[in-house]
């Protein structure tokens, strides 16, 4: 089994490194492409990404998994989506990803997706427990949503209603991308995640797994920190909400926050993966 990893970057120095490291230092039975996709870094991102494909080509970096490759772009281009579509087209691997350069993947992260893949034939997409983290790298916060529902995946309500789909924490199987406009994607400046999994979500139920993968870190130059802008386009990006849609994601936005995590769980079995 093959994971293949984005991240698209430009002057992320802050953080990269704990984000590199945090790729390159999962362990288990599999074997990792790691696409780094830079917009033309000039704080030093660029170099760091080389430095470690040097110091995995000379062995000085030693790795926990079956195999690694890392793969340095760097190019102009019109954003992060943008970046994102240009490495969506090349990855190789069984399993597909993206962290951005500010985020951290969680020890034993790519051994338990893996797992899952490799011999839940009918799991396609699935995503963690979220949880989000302070600039220092502490957890901020972490909580169980509800199910995600694929009807109100794709009318929006993640996000403004419910909670979001953490993209971190996000893994598909690679032919999952077919079903993605590339084009579209590349259009994207706030919520080209939110094309992805509704791209996704019109096929394929979207599965939790019952691990923290990932962290988001929360810091006030965080992309996503702009959310007017990005429920704008997730707007304009999403089917048109229905009675029924509205009605169910209200429910869940009561029912699933009142309820105690151990029942929470027990409600969630055909959702959830232990």
């Amino acid at each position: 089994m093959k994971c293949s990893v984005i991240t698209p970057v430009i002057n992320g120095i802050a953080w990269f490194e704990h984000c590199i490291e945090s790729i390159l230092s999962q362990s288990g039975n599999f074997e990792i492409e790691f696409l780094v996709m830079d917009g033309g870094s000039t704080d030093g991102s660029y170099e760091l990404a080389l430095e470690y494909q040097r110091q995995l080509q000379t062995g000085e970096f030693k790795i926990n998994c079956n195999a690694l490759t890392l793969i340095v772009y760097q190019e102009s281009d019109s954003g992060m989506y943008d970046a994102l579509a240009n490495g969506f087209s090349q990855v190789t691997g069984d399993i597909v990803c993206y962290l951005n350069a500010d985020d951290l993947f969680s020890p034993g992260a790519f051994e338990a997706v893996s797992k899952v893949f490799d011999s839940k034939p009918d799991v396609n997409w699935l995503t963690g427990i979220p949880q989000s983290l302070r600039p220092d790298g502490t957890v901020y916060y972490n909580k169980m949503p509800g199910p995600y529902r694929s009807s109100l995946i794709k009318q929006g309500f993640y996000g403004p209603v419910l909670p979001f789909i953490q993209q971190e924490s996000t893994f598909w199987r690679s032919n999952l991308l077919q079903a993605l406009n590339f084009e579209d994607l590349r259009k994207c400046q706030m919520a080209g995640d939110f094309l992805i999994w509704k791209s996704f979500a019109t096929k394929y139920k979207l599965w939790m797994l019952d691990q923290y993968l990932s962290g988001a870190r929360i810091h006030p130059d965080r992309m996503s920190g702009d959310l007017k802008e990005y429920f704008r386009e997730q707007k304009s990006l999403a089917d048109a909400k229905t009675i029924n849609g509205r009605l169910l994601s209200f429910f869940d936005s009561i029912f699933w926050r009142l309820l105690p995590t151990g029942l929470q769980k027990k409600l969630m079995s055909g959702n959830l993966i232990r």
